[in-house]
């Protein structure tokens, strides 16, 4: 079996659990044995063939973060890990992502979690929420305005 149909039946076989970024698979296909010339051959066979497309993996990936609570700042980090970076990144984050979406569900999920922590004071459920959010990648300004709503 030549070279490039046993990388090209990798690419799918990666492909058939999630799309993936053009990085991303060939970090795999390099990872697997496979030479720089048959991961560009299989890769822009895989794009002609509409199977691999960076800008429609970012918007999913900024569409799943977004549901996750994620911030921009976290979202455009790991676009970066997957090779998609600078411009491109924020033009499909300006696109996609929908702060008053994120700023409503944070707030639902802010509540949530006071609610688990009754027993707490209100210096500790603070801290909490700082954490939380600020893990997610949100800047302090949208944390200190989430917990004003939230009436900490």
């Amino acid at each position: 079996m030549p070279r490039f149909k046993k990388a090209r039946d990798y690419a799918l076989y990666l492909l058939k659990f999630r799309s993936r970024s053009k990085k991303e698979l060939a970090d795999r296909l390099r990872r697997k044995g496979f030479g720089e010339a048959e991961v560009e051959e299989v890769l822009a066979d895989l794009e002609r063939a509409g199977l691999l497309d960076d800008a429609d993996f970012a918007r999913s990936l900024v569409r799943s973060r977004m549901k996750e609570l994620w911030g921009k700042r976290l979202i455009e980090y790991e676009l970066g890990k997957f090779g998609i970076k600078g411009d491109e990144a924020r033009r499909v984050l300006d696109e996609i992502y929908d702060e008053d979406f994120v700023r409503k569900e944070a707030a639902e999920k802010a509540l949530r979690l006071i609610g688990r922590w009754k027993g707490m004071d209100g210096r500790k459920k603070r801290e909490k929420l700082i954490s939380y959010f600020s893990r997610r990648g949100h800047s302090y300004d949208f944390i200190r305005s989430l917990l004003e709503e939230a009436g900490l």
